[in-house]
Parts: C-alpha cells; structure tokens; sequence
C-alpha cells in the first residue's frame, strides 16, 4: 500500500491497480498498489480511474535525449529516464488531470513542453518520461474535477546505486551493465569472427573494428559500444548500450522479446520490431519497417519502403518514407509524410498531421489527427475520425467525412466533398458539395452554400 497523505481518507478507495516496475527494461517487481489520496491536487470522487500502470527506469540512454517535457539529462541533473505508460485503463483519462509528482515537484501531463493538449486523453499505450535523479520518488497521479485532493496512480522511488549495475535476476538498479568479455574475446577466436553469437553474456567492444557478418543478440546478452555487421543483426531479448547498431550490404536489423537499442538504427534494408522491443533514438532503414506488438522508437522513422506500425506500438517522432504508411492501433508523436498511400489510420492517434506527397489517398478510420490532413489524391474520414486542422485534396480527387468524424478546420478540395452525420467546425471550399444530417461551420448542411475552392 503506499502511504496516503491522510490515511483516513483512503479507507473507502477503490480497488487495486496493478504496477510493474522495470529497471533497464528488465522487469522486477509487481506490485499491487492501491489508489492513494494525495494532498492538493483535486477532489476525491466515488469511482476512481481503474489503471494498471507500467514504471520503466533505465540509466542507459543516451543523455542527449530529451524527455516528455523537452529536458536532457543535463537539465535536470537526472541520473536515469523514467517513463510512465498506461498498460490498461477501464475508460480514458482526460490529460490535463494527469500529473507526474518528483517529490515536491509538480509536473502536469499538459504542457507547452509535452505532446498533450487539453482535449488529450490518456488510453492504452499513453506514456510520458522525464529525467529523475536516484533516490527521488516519482508518483502517477489524477485529479479529479474539483477541489484540493487527487489520487496516486503508482508511486516508484528510484534506487540509489553506488557503481554500474551488473546483470542477475535482483535487476541491479538499471543503467549500463559490467561486461563480462571484451574486445580479446573475438581477438582470441579461430578463424575471425564471421558469425557472431553473444548469448547471455555482455560484450565491451565496438564491432565494427571487427569483420561480423551475422550477429545475434540473445537470452538477456548485450553489446556495450558500436554494434555492427555486414550480414544481419538479431536481437532476441538482446541489448546494446550507448551506442548505434547498423547493417551493412542490404541486410536488415530485427529486434524481438524486449530488446533494446540505445541508440540509433541504420538498416541497408528493412527493419523488424516486435514483442515490446525500443529503439531509443532515430531508426533509418533502405526498406519496409515493421513496428508491432507493444513496440517503440523514441525517435524518427526515415525509410524507402513501406511503414507498418500496429498493436500498440508508438514513434514518438515523425514517419517519412517513399513508400505507403499502414498504422493500426497505434500512436505517432510527429508527422506522417509519405510518397505512397496513407490507407488506412485505423484506431490511431497522429499527434502532428499526415500529409502524401506523391498525392496518393489518405484514409481514417476511428483516429485522431492533431494536424493538417493534404494530398493531391482522396481522403476519406470514416467512423468518427477527429482531424484537429485542415482537410486538403488537390488534383480532382475529392474529400468524404462520414459517420461522426469531425474536422475543425477548413475542408478544401478542387473535387468534390461528401459529408455524412459529421460535422465541419470550419468552411467548406469544393466544386461540389453532397451533404446529409450534418454541420458545416455552425449551420445545418441544408443552408450551407460551399465556397469556390479558388479563394481557399
């Protein structure tokens, strides 16, 4: 139980929310954790947000890297990242009652800083990290609608480690591990590396100093500096630390069973990411990119090839490739610009606008688009899409909103635009307009008169 500001007070709160805490991506404790009252910030209701809450702690990425509200390390003077992210959630919760408590610090969720707005909420897959120092304690917390009380989601007091953390089953305190072998480990064998296996063990050495062809990366082993090859890297529950990886020659990277890369990803072809895997930093691939199950990149997407992303996964950054763009329950921080189709944004959150520059059709379904939405060909929001900005077709292709979407922006389009029970909070400029049981810029469709895409 953790501690309540009045214990009093939380002898009528709900029932327990799981939280599991993981140190360096390795997971090392559950437990069960029930909502606290927390002294002023917002009143106590009769039915409390039911979460269950991941904490992640890790000391190995790179200190350049900012967290959720735009601090580097050297910010904040922070020793680790620590990221929050709601695993499951009974209903969604509204961003701006949300709130990260460092001891007697307060940070709000919605900030000029961070990717949330007010009208946010947080669902399955929502996070935000921010650089902590050992020995602070970092709580979860919602407030309710009014008052000077709110409860604590999860609650993690980061450890005070003296020394680096060394691999073992009490997960150490995160950060980078001590290496068992260096760099005369490969020195040593006969005939130089080709292949390369590093099973279970971690590694001090910058790869690309050596020939590797094949490298896999498995069962909790590490590489500690460059990790590169001229055939393909596998990671399977494998990890490199404060440094890229790259395959060379037109082969590709794959990483799998929550392994993790702190660092950027270079791939000569495509790149894999499955079963929680995270790139903390840009991946760069020369072909298709798959990010599924529970997957991350902290940073940007650059590819040639096609982009699927699915199953709550995330790119905290932007996507921009020559090919199509598949996201499916998932969640971008940045911007969407592709060559090829944007079809379809199905149940996804865009937090920066989708545009296809090779004037390809652009389609929704049950998302959200915190931007801009242009292409030279069709765009169609389906099934209460939101699009907090414009809506652009050029090129005669024409735009269809249909059931509940929303735009709050303009619609233009040199074609035609068909809006079905949804509504238009802005103009609509078009050569034809069909609209049924809507609204259009306050007005029921039926009085509305649409405007020469001309003067757009």
């Amino acid at each position: 139980m953790i501690p309540t500001s009045d214990p009093s007070r939380a002898r009528g709160v709900s029932p327990v929310i799981g939280v599991v805490l993981m140190l360096a991506l390795t997971m090392v404790l559950v437990a069960a954790v029930a909502p606290a009252v927390f002294g002023s910030l917002g009143d106590v209701r009769l039915t409390k947000p039911d979460a269950e809450v991941i904490v992640h702690y890790d000391e190995g990425v790179p200190s350049s890297q900012t967290d959720s509200f735009a601090n580097t390390q050297a910010t904040l003077t922070g020793d680790g990242l620590v990221t929050v992210r709601i695993e499951s959630v009974s209903e969604p919760l509204d961003a701006d009652r949300l709130y990260l408590r460092v001891d007697d610090t307060t940070h709000p969720w919605v900030h000029d800083d961070t990717p949330f707005d007010p009208t946010d909420t947080a669902t399955v897959g929502t996070d935000i990290s921010l650089w902590v120092q050992q020995g602070k304690t970092v709580r979860l917390v919602w407030n309710a609608s009014s008052g000077d009380r709110g409860y604590v989601l999860a609650s993690y007091s980061v450890p005070e480690i003296t020394g680096e953390w060394s691999s073992g089953s009490d997960g150490g305190g995160g950060g980078v591990p001590d290496p068992d072998r260096d760099c005369s480990w490969l020195d040593g064998q006969t005939p130089p590396p080709g292949d390369v296996e590093i099973d279970g063990f971690v590694l001090e050495c910058d790869l690309d100093d050596y020939d590797v062809h094949n490298l896999d990366i498995k069962g909790g082993g590490a590489v500690i500096g460059v990790t590169e090859a001229e055939g393909n890297i596998n990671y399977d529950g494998g990890t490199t630390y404060d440094a890229n990886a790259t395959a060379l020659d037109g082969n590709n990277i794959k990483l799998k069973t929550g392994s993790v890369v702190n660092g950027n990803v270079n791939s000569s072809s495509g790149a894999d990411l499955n079963g929680g895997s995270q790139i903390n930093g840009n991946l760069d691939a020369e072909g298709s990119v798959n990010i599924q199950s529970n997957s991350r990149v902290t940073g940007d997407v650059d590819t040639t090839g096609t982009v699927q992303i699915n199953s709550n996964s995330r790119v905290d950054g932007a996507i921009t490739t020559d090919g199509d763009v598949d996201p499916d329950s998932s969640t971008i921080g940045g911007k969407i610009v592709a060559q090829g189709t944007i079809d379809t944004i199905d149940d996804t959150t865009v937090k920066a606008g989708v545009e296809s520059t090779g004037g390809n059709k652009i389609g929704t379904d049950s998302s959200t688009v915190l931007g801009d939405v242009r292409t030279g060909g069709v765009i169609s929001l389906d099934n209460g899409t939101s699009v907090d900005g414009d809506v652009e077709s050029t090129g005669g292709s024409g735009v269809k909103i249909l059931a509940g979407s929303t735009v709050t922006g303009d619609v233009a389009t040199d074609g035609d635009v068909k809006v079905k029970d949804s509504t238009v909070e802005g103009d609509v400029y078009a050569s034809t307009f069909d609209c049924t049981n809507s609204t259009i810029n306050g007005q029921d469709c039926s009085s509305y008169n649409e405007k020469d895409y001309n003067d757009y």
